[in-house]
């Protein structure tokens, strides 16, 4: 039986790992170019269960069945290489281009995208 709680930790699980490894290459590419590169690179998640289950050494029963390739951003977190840090929900930008906004929402996400 799946844990329905572990249904959206999974996938914001999915998303930091992709965004993990494409922040690393755009990490090497900026070194190759001489340009300044900030370490750790911090990236934004507002899913708290995906962050305590990164900062942990073990795992639940509902993210074992993982397959290795996804444990990229666990393995970045844990050599410094990235910092997660949590956003609220409600100043989370990235929603805007996931979620349907309502008519509150819409203004402060345009905003955050500074398209006043």
């Amino acid at each position: 039986m799946v844990d329905k709680e572990a249904i959206p930790t999974t996938a914001e699980w999915f998303a930091l790992d992709q965004v993990s490894c494409n922040a690393m290459w755009l990490s090497k590419l900026a070194r190759a170019l001489g340009l300044p590169k900030p370490e750790p690179m911090t990236i934004f998640t507002d899913n708290i269960n995906t962050q305590l289950l990164l900062s942990k050494k073990a795992s639940k029963n509902s993210t074992r069945w993982l397959d290795m390739r996804y444990f990229f951003v666990k393995d970045a977190a844990a050599k410094g290489l990235i910092q997660l840090e949590r956003v609220h929900t409600k100043n989370n930008a990235a929603d805007g281009f996931t979620k349907a906004l309502g008519t509150e929402a819409f203004p402060a996400f345009t905003q955050m995208l500074g398209m006043v």
